[in-house]
């Protein structure tokens, strides 16, 4: 294998709510998305922040040997819900990419823990999601 592998990782969480949209319109997105009969948060005072910073993801990815075999790039994005005390749950595959890359993402999400989101001071559910790029160079 004369492979050079890297990942080139978004350096934040993107979340669910369009940020661009919330102010171009006049709406309020800050209790926006229904889950499990409840609503949660998507529009925070202060986002999620993963423990140990986007290197402890970064230890966690593998490139799956069935995507380098087939020369396979691009990304995976995990949903998630990140919990008022920094647990993990509601992880869902949104974008996929085959060839052991969304197991490899999936299982890297679920490995993380969190500062949790704030909206006026308190700590509160957030639903995000995390691209995770996967890319082979010669």
């Amino acid at each position: 294998m004369n492979f050079k592998l890297f990942f080139l990782f978004i350096c934040s969480i993107a979340l669910i709510s369009c940020a661009t949209n919330k102010h171009s319109q006049n709406f309020d997105t800050s209790i926006s998305e229904p889950l499990n009969d409840r609503f949660v948060l998507t529009d925070v005072d202060r986002n999620p922040e993963i423990i140990g910073g986007m290197i402890a993801l970064q230890r966690k990815i593998t490139f799956p040997k069935k995507a380098v075999d087939a020369k396979v790039e691009g990304k995976v994005v995990v949903q998630f819900l990140i919990k008022k005390d920094g647990s993990v749950t509601n992880y869902k595959i949104t974008e996929s990419l085959g060839y052991g890359c969304d197991e490899v993402a999936l299982e890297a999400v679920k490995s993380l823990s969190f500062k949790s989101g704030i909206k006026d001071g308190v700590p509160v559910d957030v639903l995000s999601e995390m691209p995770i790029w996967f890319k082979t160079q010669p």
